[in-house]
């Protein structure tokens, strides 16, 4: 194969690079809006201002859906951990609504009881998450049920 023909090969070849890194960078930036609308969205659950709270997740939802816009075309950048930790923000800004704002709808039961070593340690599967993602996991039906 003469050089020449390898030229164009190599154009394309760095195009499709370019634009993978471009939407990499915008999934960077992306994620970062995105968890700091969550924070937000969760700060204003916990003093109870159910306005901005209200606002805040349709933001989130509008962000949420833009970052995905943006790598759907690119379904290794999905699995990354800053993609995966920004949705994972919206998921508890979510949960944490919903058990704030319409506790009687979730069956909802902390898990803490004094022992005789202090209070009782989470399970092993939620000692990596945060203490309300993990309350969220215990709290979800194992069936469904018509709310």
């Amino acid at each position: 194969m003469h050089p020449d023909e390898l030229n164009p090969i190599a154009d394309s070849i760095r195009d499709v690079f370019t634009a993978k890194n471009s939407a990499r960078d915008a999934t960077i930036s992306g994620s970062r809006e995105l968890i700091r609308f969550c924070s937000e969205c969760i700060r204003a659950i916990h003093r109870r201002d159910w306005d901005v709270a209200e606002a805040r997740l349709a933001t989130i939802r509008e962000a949420r859906d833009a970052l995905l816009a943006g790598i759907a075309g690119y379904p290794d950048l999905i699995y990354t951990g800053y993609t995966r930790d920004a949705l994972k923000e919206v998921v508890e800004a979510h949960a944490t609504y919903a058990a704030r704002r319409c506790p009687d709808r979730m069956r909802w039961k902390w898990k803490r009881r004094p022992t005789s070593m202090g209070w009782r340690k989470p399970p092993p599967s939620c000692a990596a998450s945060s203490s309300t993602s993990c309350a969220v996991l215990k709290a979800i039906p194992k069936k469904p049920s018509a709310c």
